[in-house]
């Protein structure tokens, strides 16, 4: 078949092998000899890149003729393979170098450029800061004018404050007397501003459940019994951390008393919840207060005897 036909060499390239042959060797070590003269110098003084490419291309060349010659002896094999890894070598370390000398020369440029930027931004800075300078002075004169201002609009809000009460709010407390079966009841200012024209509604709970169930059995005596649990009091004026006496309350025979206050003041409304216990034959309190603003009201003020039984995790302020 054609595709298995071996065809035979031309007779001309097989004469010119044979008379070549002899110097085959020859050649080669002269070859081997300058490309290791030419390695030795580049490996020292490295050439640009694409040099080193182009000697191992020229290197390639010529061991593939070398082998059409003339077979190889092995330690020829391993020169020439030695030099080819050389000149790989060699034109990394060209390329490595060439890369470094350019990122050089950019940062040169760079440094170049920002001089000149610095130069220029340095007018631009003398000029900026002049005329900072005549702007702080107009804003100096425009801030002693604003806290001029400020000053008299805050002694205007401490005036009002201090005649509304401003955040400040008042509570109920319950001090026992034993020797009474009574507590002494007191409001005590809680702000630092004065309180004017407060009216509160103390409310005792057991009292008005109790109302409430004798208000099922007699219906007649609702609307006296409505507001029978509840007292009134009013309080024209009240000095920042003053603390008035309102009166005594009855001591009841149970263990507990628990009371809900409502206030009214020029200053707005807030309220407080009171929880009377009788712990080891000593009553203790626990007060909360909500408001008169949104952030009191949303952060309580919340004090408690410290014998006063809290239990575990957040307090139930409605048990």
């Amino acid at each position: 078949m054609i595709w298995g036909m071996r065809f035979p060499k031309p007779a001309l390239l097989s004469s010119l092998k044979e008379r070549i042959a002899p110097f085959a060797q020859p050649i080669s070590v002269l070859c081997m000899a300058l490309s290791v003269a030419t390695s030795g110098y580049w490996f020292f003084r490295l050439p640009a890149p694409g040099k080193g490419v182009a000697a191992l291309g020229a290197v390639a060349v010529f061991i593939a003729l070398r082998g059409e010659i003339k077979d190889f002896h092995g330690s020829e094999k391993i020169l020439w393979t030695l030099i080819v890894f050389s000149l790989l070598y060699i034109e990394i370390r060209a390329i490595d170098k060439d890369r470094a000398a350019v990122a050089q020369e950019q940062e040169r440029d760079r440094v170049e450029q920002n001089k000149r930027f610095s130069e220029i931004a340095g007018g631009i800075t003398e000029a900026i800061e002049e005329s900072q300078k005549q702007f702080q002075t107009t804003m100096a004169r425009s801030d002693r004018m604003v806290n001029l201002e400020r000053s008299a609009i805050t002694q205007v809000g401490e005036s009002i404050k201090t005649q509304t009460g401003g955040d400040g709010f008042c509570f109920v407390s319950f001090t026992p007397q034993e020797s009474q079966r009574a507590f002494t009841v007191t409001v005590t200012n809680h702000g630092k501003y004065p309180l004017r024209g407060v009216h509160l509604t103390m409310s005792d709970e057991e009292k008005e459940r109790r109302l409430q169930i004798e208000s099922l059995r007699n219906p007649d005596d609702f609307l006296r019994n409505i507001h029978a649990a509840e007292t009134y009091f009013q309080i024209p004026f009240l000095l920042a951390g003053d603390v008035k006496m309102l009166g005594m309350y009855p001591f009841t025979e149970n263990d507990r008393q628990d009371f809900d206050v409502a206030f009214g003041g020029e200053n707005g409304l807030w309220v407080e919840r009171i929880r009377l216990r009788r712990v080891n034959g000593k009553w203790v309190e626990a007060i909360r207060v909500l408001g008169p603003t949104t952030e009191q009201a949303q952060h309580p003020f919340e004090q408690f005897d410290p014998e006063y039984p809290k239990g575990t995790g957040k307090f139930d302020w409605f048990h």
